[in-house]
């Protein structure tokens, strides 16, 4: 299964951590948030689609332990962006269309949104209070169906930056709180 898949890539990223191999780690991690990006696509219904990509925190966790030690601000900002993108991707279209799914979804998201959060028994009983109203909310909801999902690309967003614009991405990982001030292609 693809859970399996992703579990054996952050298999293979720890054990090549351990190695200390950083761009097999790296690879690692994206390899299995690849995995799980194309199963939450085959997945109709939005929490099942978000559920899935839970799985990819610990991925992201390995990868952005690494880069806080020793990457670079681009670096943290791929990543920690990477995985806003997979939280901000499962909304399908009768998500947008209705009020109080999208309300929803948005505290699921909000949930899950903490990477460096640990997960107490009255913040997972609150996602999975959540996820059944989505459940009820979406039964029988068909995907989007487009099939793929854009990539991030750190240039690309520093490029539409421009000159006057400035992006400041926020990451609480290892019980600190990292900023990233993105500006003038830097």
């Amino acid at each position: 299964s693809a859970l399996r898949r992703a579990a054996a890539w952050l298999a293979t990223a720890q054990l090549a951590d351990m190695r200390g191999d950083r761009a097999g780690m790296l690879r690692a991690c994206e390899r299995g948030l690849a995995v799980l990006d194309t199963h939450a696509l085959s997945l109709g219904a939005t929490e099942l689609r978000a559920r899935a990509t839970t799985h990819g925190v610990e991925l992201v966790r390995t990868a952005i332990g690494r880069v806080i030690e020793d990457g670079s601000a681009r670096d943290l900002l791929r990543w920690t962006e990477r995985w806003r993108s997979i939280l901000h991707a499962t909304t399908t279209r009768q998500a947008r269309q209705d009020p109080a799914l999208t309300a929803e979804v948005g505290k699921l998201r909000e949930t899950e949104s903490d990477i460096g959060g640990v997960g107490d028994a009255d913040r997972e009983a609150n996602r999975r209070r959540i996820e059944e109203r989505i459940r009820r909310l979406t039964h029988g909801s068909a995907g989007d169906g487009d099939g793929a999902r854009r990539t991030f690309d750190v240039g690309e967003l520093l490029d539409q930056l421009g000159d006057d614009t400035a992006l400041a991405g926020v990451v609480a990982a290892r019980g600190n709180v990292y900023v990233v001030v993105a500006r003038r292609g830097r």
